[in-house]
């Protein structure tokens, strides 16, 4: 009896050993743990309506495909649209209810269901890129997929937030394999992210260089013909919307939108900037009325962890990962400097590049760059995390 019991419990443990080993098991644990915490976002029976994000009757939406284009006829009297590149999820959505699905239908498969999943399965994807270590980077895709940032703004934010990991992971891939397809692929899936938010997406492409030139600067001249492909490409795929904002009214409008000032100074300081709190975050129902919350004690937790093991293990790894986690602590400064927007230290620095600096006027309140903060302490995190994983016989005999 006592053999058997010894048998089996190796048998489980082997077993247990060999899902561990698989990297199917820690994306289908997090894609289980996406639905759970976006329990109604599955649900496609319920309305999910919030702030700007606005239910619409199918019926209307059925017909979204007809008045697709430079001008809204069904905004007042009408008005140039300063969106174009949004009309091609309103025609899906045009497409999916005229198939007989409702809006919201439509809308949880090209945004909420998506963000979800990848919230937390494209960390993982980039870390155990960079690390090649499971567990860290599970660990690592909990923390980004969990942030109050990335799990309460505007959908279309959200989805740049939650395939930014994946975005850097197929940057990578391209770099590694330099081959043109490569680019031109990435640069449809680049398109992608522009018709879904403009703005966060030009945050995405400052990442993206800033991780170029960190990792790959050296061998640009070889990257060179296949950047140069991406980046015409790119604008080919966006002339229809850049062609009609430039001969439009369009202009106006947008420069209209973009001068009217800074807004929230209020709600915006360097601690709420460091903890990546969402300034209305009260652990249940967010908070409407424009008051800053007090940030709750455990979100300093991964700050303080990964700035700890960055000074801590600089002089114990190699030149490779010394290189990528200055990249990502010089992210995380970035964003940082950034979302304090108008708070000490340096209080008039937001407002200089909100005037002065082109395309910068459509930032007027900085949560837009929680991004890179981000970013930043995924690839903090990771490599901390990474590096203690090594030392953990030494750890565990101190222990």
């Amino acid at each position: 009896m006592l053999k058997n019991k010894v048998f089996l419990s190796k048998h489980w443990k082997n077993a247990l050993e060999q899902l561990l080993s698989k990297d199917w098991f820690y994306l289908v644990l997090l894609v289980v743990i996406a639905a759970i915490s976006h329990l109604n976002w599955f649900n496609l029976q319920n309305i999910i309506t919030y702030g700007d994000w606005w239910y619409w009757p199918s019926n209307v939406v059925k017909e979204m495909n007809h008045s697709a284009g430079p001008w809204l006829n069904y905004s007042d009297f009408g008005n140039p649209n300063i969106q174009i590149p949004f009309n091609v999820f309103q025609i899906v959505w045009s497409f999916v209810t005229k198939m007989g699905f409702s809006y919201d239908v439509a809308t949880k498969f090209t945004f909420f269901i998506p963000i979800a999943i990848f919230s937390f399965v494209s960390p993982f994807l980039l870390i155990k890129k960079l690390t090649n270590n499971r567990e860290v980077s599970f660990t690592a895709a909990i923390f980004y997929g969990s942030t109050t940032y990335g799990m309460f703004i505007q959908p279309p934010i959200q989805f740049i937030y939650a395939f930014a990991p994946l975005f850097l992971y197929f940057l990578n891939l391209v770099l590694d394999t330099n081959s043109l397809s490569g680019w031109l692929l990435l640069a449809i899936i680049y398109s992608v992210c522009i018709g879904y938010e403009i703005r966060i997406a030009s945050i995405l492409l400052l990442i993206s260089f800033i991780y170029f030139l960190f990792l790959r600067k050296k061998q640009i001249r070889e990257y060179l013909i296949g950047i140069i492909s991406a980046v015409a490409v790119t604008l080919l795929l966006n002339l229809y919307w850049i062609l009609p904002t430039l001969i439009s009214k369009a202009t106006a409008q947008i420069a209209a939108v973009a001068d009217r000032g800074l807004f929230g100074n209020w709600l915006f300081d360097i601690s709420h900037a460091i903890t990546l709190f969402n300034s209305s975050w009260t652990g249940s129902f967010p908070n409407d009325n424009f008051i800053k919350q007090p940030i709750i004690w455990y979100f300093w937790f991964f700050p303080i962890v990964s700035l700890f093991f960055f000074f801590f293990t600089q002089k114990k790894i190699g030149k490779k990962y010394r290189l990528a986690s200055i990249l990502f602590l010089l992210l995380t400064i970035v964003g940082i400097f950034l979302t304090k927007q108008s708070d000490r230290p340096f209080p008039v620095v937001y407002q200089w590049l909100y005037v002065h600096v082109f395309f910068f006027s459509l930032f007027r309140e900085a949560s837009k760059f929680y991004l890179v903060t981000a970013v930043g302490y995924l690839g903090l995190i990771a490599l901390s995390l990474g590096r203690l994983w090594q030392c953990r016989p030494v750890v565990c005999r101190v222990v």
